[in-house]
């Protein structure tokens, strides 16, 4: 070999090291931004500097990020291989073996170093010190993002349409999902910027999807209703002594609810004779109403299977909230108003006609005083309430409500301090009933029992 050709082999290997190097740095500037995680990148936003508003933007804009690294990397390695492949034959002049020998070896070492350098090694790098990296390539990929932008163009309307042939679109891939912000809140949590209880608030707003109406109304034995022939002043009566706000109105019977009474319109009417008035003779409009509103209003019927997140958004488009819930065969199931919903995510709302309500409904229980001393619960807690707060999943199949399931475990009309038990290991008293329903249980966690030990305390 002359002194030219190994001079010229030997300053070919620099501009390969410079590729090699390259092909490092498009790699790994691809993994680390891809690598941030959500506490890093709102880091990034905090600290408004030129270099984190350059991250963010990649962050923001993942098809930007994608389709320069990948040209880049192309690029770059295509040279890289060119290169490499003139100077192995270039060598190869001098070597005993065929070319054909000296390109298959050639192809060997040029694939093992470019994915040893070029992709494994910066790729690792990247992926354990991601924020540092995002730092040293964030300005020289921008200004290589805004070279390649006339191909970047180009690629992403093809990258586009083969998308929309495939039947995806850009609005998919920009959609958070719920499993998204569930980890942002975890996340968030960890890191000490959200507080255990405003976790339990997200998740319990995700939970309500996976409630029905039924799992929290006010079932029909529990309503407070009142007929077409009731005069306005006793239905104010009676709707201070039970401390509610609106009354369903029926006619006949309560499978015929024909309106809602609400209290407080009734200020509209000072000094007016309606107290007199019938609500029926309201709504057939022998009553005049004038241009002060009514007392009656159209009531708004739901079927009692309705998710609560969608009943939510009817109370909205209907500008009321309660529902009338019907069942399947079109009679009044229950009543469920907005109080109830907001209560399945902040817990027990207490105003000034409500007693102390036991337990608090909206925190998990102590499980020690659970098995100690018992926990009071109202038989209209739903099952799925109660299991939550029990850490306990019981049987769908078995009610509706915890009465219902206390119920399902007797097989038969239990009396005042009867107790029974379940499979989970709870036992369940009867404390309250009013004729032939279940108004209050008491759940006590039974003590398991201790191996080896006889009944008289011998082993």
């Amino acid at each position: 070999m002359d002194d030219p050709a190994s001079s010229s082999i030997v300053l070919g290997l620099i501009p390969v090291g410079a590729l090699l190097v390259l092909s490092g740095f498009f790699s790994s500037a691809e993994t680390a931004v891809f690598s941030l995680t959500k506490v890093q990148v709102q880091r990034l936003r905090e600290e408004n500097t030129r270099v984190n508003r350059t991250i963010v933007r990649f962050v923001d804009n993942p098809n930007r990020l994608l389709i320069t690294s990948l040209l880049g990397n192309i690029f770059v390695n295509t040279a890289f291989v060119t290169l490499m492949t003139s100077i192995a034959l270039a060598a190869g002049a001098y070597a005993p073996w065929s070319s054909g020998v000296t390109l298959s070896l050639s192809m060997v070492v040029t694939t093992v170093v470019l994915l040893i350098f070029g992709e494994i090694a910066p790729k690792t790098y990247a992926i354990r010190n991601a924020e540092t990296v995002s730092r040293l390539i964030a300005v020289p990929l921008a200004g290589t993002a805004f070279a390649l932008t006339p191909i970047r163009r180009v690629m992403r309307l093809v990258v586009d349409l083969v998308a929309r042939a495939l039947g995806s679109s850009a609005d998919d891939a920009d959609a958070v999902t719920e499993e998204e912000i569930r980890e942002v809140v975890s996340t968030g949590e960890a890191s000490g910027t959200i507080e255990e209880g405003e976790r339990e608030l997200i998740h319990r707003i995700f939970e309500l999807r996976e409630l029905m109406a039924k799992d929290v109304m006010v079932p029909r034995t529990e309503m407070v209703c009142v007929e077409t022939d009731e005069r306005v002043r006793d239905v104010l009566a009676l709707a201070e002594s039970v401390g509610h706000s609106r009354l369903p109105v029926y006619e006949g019977r309560m499978d015929n609810v024909v309106g809602i009474f609400h209290v407080k319109d009734y200020p509209l009417w000072y000094g007016s004779d309606i107290a007199e008035a019938t609500l029926e003779s309201l709504i057939s409009g022998e009553t005049a109403t004038t241009d002060q509103g009514t007392l009656i209003r159209p009531p708004l019927f739901l079927p009692e299977t309705k998710r609560l997140d969608a009943v939510l958004l009817d109370f909205s488009n209907a500008g009321t909230q309660m529902a009338l819930l019907l069942d399947e065969y079109g009679g009044t199931a229950g009543v469920v108003t907005l109080e109830d919903i907001v209560e399945e995510i902040v817990g027990e709302i207490m105003d000034e006609y409500d007693e102390q309500a036991e337990p608090e409904l909206g925190s998990e229980l102590d499980l020690d005083a659970l098995t100690r001393d018992g926990v009071s619960f109202p038989a209209k807690t739903s099952l799925k309430t109660a299991g939550r707060l029990l850490r306990v999943t019981f049987d769908a199949e078995s009610g509706d409500t915890l009465g219902g399931y206390v119920y399902t475990l007797f097989g038969r009309l239990p009396a005042v301090g009867e107790t029974t038990d379940d499979e989970h290991g709870f036992a369940f008293e009867v404390t309250t009933m009013s004729g032939t329903r279940i108004q209050q249980v008491v759940v006590r966690r039974q003590e398991p029992a201790r191996e080896g030990v006889g009944p008289e305390g011998e082993s």
